[in-house]
């Protein structure tokens, strides 16, 4: 049976899941079959696709401080003037192409099945792109789709456009992408970054809807609240995939803060993800269990 990695977003709650992919590594996850995510869970995949992720683990604590990136301070500037809160242009065009050069050829032709999931900001759908079938025969460049499933209505005042369709953060289509047949049909490593369902940013997330609706469409408000309502279903239906088997559910066991872009704090959560996973039984118990079929191509000696 392949296996899949999947990975959620939540803007810097996302050092979790670098620090709990490190330590799966470390315990022997060489690579995988297949690996999706949403948001920030997308940028940190596209390095661990590529080979590349040693080389991008260091990009959250090093490059996510900087205030060019994310800077709440530009709360005016973005209601009035359509600053970017979390500026994902710089994100692409400065951290990705240029200070950590991602391969957008290793993407092209890794092993692993990356799909990325898109919302389209005209209809109640949206789009999986992946590396293999879709952008190989096309003249798309997969940094746009990388910079669309970052971009987060209220935070980045873009969406993107690809083969004449707008496109913004997959996770307001589809939370986390588990009914794609592939990732549906095969054992799978979920990373989620909180420990439920609770919803740590409702309240700011109504306010926001309400102040930035003047320069939301309407499709855009309705994707938020959509998105919002089936936050709890995802995760009851990730615990029940756990209880089924064939599913490893990796989550921190306290909230972090979700636009604290402090490096301090960052390492803190990295720290975190990492030995709360080296010390998982579940984890240890998951990767034993694997056939040897299951481990060819995607297991190693931990280290």
């Amino acid at each position: 049976m392949k296996i899949s990695l999947i990975m959620e977003g939540g803007f810097l709650r996302g050092a979790f899941s670098v620090g709990a992919l490190k330590a799966l590594r470390e315990m022997g996850l060489r690579s995988v079959d297949h690996a999706t995510g949403s948001s920030g869970g997308i940028g940190v995949l596209a390095y661990y696709v590529s080979g590349q992720f040693e080389q991008g683990i260091n990009i959250m604590p090093n490059e996510l401080p900087n205030p060019k990136f994310i800077n709440l301070k530009r709360f005016f500037h973005a209601l009035f003037y359509k600053a970017h809160l979390m500026d994902v242009d710089y994100l692409i065009d400065t951290v990705f192409k240029k200070k950590a050069p991602l391969s957008e050829n290793k993407i092209r032709n890794s092993r692993i099945r990356f799909f990325v999931p898109l919302t389209n900001a005209n209809n109640d759908g949206g789009s999986y792109f992946d590396n293999h079938t879709y952008t190989k025969n096309t003249d798309v460049d997969f940094f746009e789709i990388l910079r669309a499933s970052m971009a987060v209505p209220l935070m980045y005042n873009k969406t993107i456009t690809i083969n004449n369709e707008e496109y913004f953060d997959g996770a307001f289509f589809d939370t986390l992408p588990l009914g794609i047949p592939e990732i549906r049909d095969s054992k799978k490593i979920i990373i989620l970054t909180k420990p439920d369902d609770i919803n740590v940013i409702s309240y700011w997330l109504k306010a926001g809807i309400r102040l930035f609706s003047y320069r939301m469409s309407r499709q855009i408000r309705k994707s938020y609240f959509a998105h919002n309502k089936r936050i709890s279903e995802f995760y009851k239906k990730c615990f029940e995939l756990e209880k089924q088997g064939n599913t490893l559910l990796i989550k921190p066991k306290r909230i972090f803060h979700t636009f604290n872009n402090n490096k301090k704090v960052i390492e803190d959560v990295i720290e975190c993800g990492y030995r709360e996973t080296l010390n998982n039984q579940k984890a240890k118990d998951f990767l034993a269990s694997l056939t040897e079929k299951d481990r060819k191509g995607c297991l190693m000696e931990p280290v």
